[in-house]
């Protein structure tokens, strides 16, 4: 919050909350609340949506392709004490696809002690060391000039680095870890040190564990290519910002010709540059002691095979991540979850426990949730369940129809044929109400007679026929 974003200026003009607008260190922003299209906007959110936004259940996870067609998609883990993110791979805009080098690869922000109240952590690729070291630098300050692979599942992720194609001579390559919100309570080790500003040399493998107000934190960096300098890996605090640079190469500006494309004669895979991120609330551990030595229990596997493939396992107590990619075109060919293949869905998100105010958003034909089943054919689909208030939500965002079950505890809706449209059922209100712009067939309700049925706005209750015990059908519109 505080950042800026016309999709956050919506949300502030309709909830009304300062904190969405106050200032932040670390993302700058002009006087955008006198933005004309949000002033002259007439904002409308339903209920069912509001509750997502105002009453989520923690954790609360979200997975969401962005890319179908570049393999890219992103996931978001959010508690109390902290929300971590990250994406599959680089992202990208056109064909071939033009980088977007203010892009997170991974972002986390976290709870502490000081003024604002949180921090953050992000990752960039930089060559030349051309980054600035101090309190005022920012995301948007550094471009990402690496590409990336990434795998998170929940609290964990695993983001693998490589160069972007170059020409031009540099003095250094090194993927560069950044974390504002380091104060005086901020707690940060390397192995069994406690750490001050000093610079620290930390060895591949080391894992730095940091405590905050809200968060346990342990970065673990990853063998990296040697491009000829034995370049080291180093971690520095200074000013409220911890600096953790993992280096491929320092020394003397030096042409790596062999990286002028990412397939040419010389070509022969891009070069290592990884980090294990594992977070937890600070509830979760007696201290941070508990949390250290908990990481210090975990395995961490790192190869590549001939092909170019390189793998990395990591595994802690209470679940294990894997990621797969090729050194070649850094591709992600495979994640594997608590020991589970993990296939990207369109989108899905929602309070991890079952609870109040979940959604997905599926091409599967058979979806259930919170209590709900839903039953169509594998065209785009979106179910949102709200427990406590009785609402479901169907919403059918493709132009062809489609076949449509529904079933709910007090309530069973059926339709033969359903349009581009959103469906609502209450059982709280007793209701059913359709909006639709395509075709309608012939839609059923199994429940009590004193369900009210809704098309686009007019009650048809009344027009409903009773074709079996139980079961009032309405005909349709064309």
């Amino acid at each position: 919050s505080g950042a800026g974003g016309l999709l956050k200026l919506r949300l502030w003009r309709m909830f009304g909350d300062p904190s969405l607008r106050r200032t932040t260190p670390y993302a700058p922003r002009t006087r955008e609340e006198g933005h004309t299209e949000i002033a002259t906007d007439v904002l409308h959110c339903p209920d069912y949506l509001l509750a997502l936004l105002r009453e989520k259940r923690m954790p609360f996870e979200v997975r969401e392709t962005t890319d179908s067609a570049r393999g890219l998609d992103i996931a978001t883990y959010m508690t109390d004490g902290y929300v971590l993110g990250t994406a599959s791979r680089t992202y990208g805009v056109g064909d071939t696809p033009e980088p977007w080098p203010a892009f997170n690869s991974t972002l986390l922000y976290f709870r502490t002690h000081g003024t604002p109240g949180y921090g953050s952590l992000f990752a960039r690729y930089i060559s030349d060391d051309r980054d600035r070291i101090d309190a005022e630098s920012r995301p948007e300050d550094l471009w990402d000039e690496g590409t990336f692979v990434g795998a998170q599942h929940r609290n964990r992720a695993i983001v693998a680095y490589g160069l972007m194609p170059r020409m031009r001579a540099a003095r250094s390559y090194k993927l560069s870890l950044r974390m504002f919100g380091i104060d005086d309570e901020t707690a940060v080790y390397v192995g069994e040190r406690r750490i001050d500003g000093a610079l620290t040399t930390v060895a591949p493998g080391d894992a730095i564990v940091i405590e905050t107000a809200g968060a346990y934190i342990a970065i673990i960096p990853l063998e990296p290519t040697d491009m000829g300098s034995d370049a080291p890996i180093e971690l520095r605090t200074a000013d409220g910002l911890l600096a953790l640079d993992i280096y491929n190469y320092r020394g003397p500006a030096k042409q790596f010709w062999e990286y002028r494309s990412l397939g040419g004669p010389f070509y022969r895979g891009n070069v290592r540059n990884a980090f294990v991120l594992e977070v937890a609330e600070a509830g979760e551990f007696a201290d941070i002691d508990a949390f250290r030595r908990h990481i210090a229990g975990a395995h961490i596997a790192d190869g590549a095979d001939d092909e170019g493939v390189r793998e990395i396992a990591y595994a802690s107590d209470g679940g294990s991540i894997n990621l797969r990619y090729s050194l070649r075109d850094m591709q992600p060919l495979s994640r594997t979850y608590d020991g589970v293949p993990y296939g990207a869905p369109m989108a899905r998100g929602g309070a991890t426990d079952g609870e109040r105010a979940q959604w997905i958003e599926s091409r599967e034909s058979i979806l259930a949730l919170g209590g709900v089943r839903l039953v169509s054919d594998q065209s785009p689909k979106l179910l949102f369940v709200d427990g406590e208030g009785g609402t479901c939500v169907f919403i059918h965002p493709s132009g062809d129809s489609a076949p449509v079950w529904i079933e709910m505890p007090d309530l069973v809706v059926e339709c033969d044929a359903f349009g581009f449209g959103r469906l609502e059922a209450n059982t709280e209100a007793r209701s059913v109400h359709v909006e639709v712009a395509g075709e309608l067939g012939a839609i059923r309700l199994t429940a009590g007679s004193d369900f009210t049925l809704c098309i686009n706005g007019i009650d048809v209750t009344s027009d409903m026929t009773e074709v079996s015990t139980g079961v009032r059908e309405f005909a349709g519109v064309g």
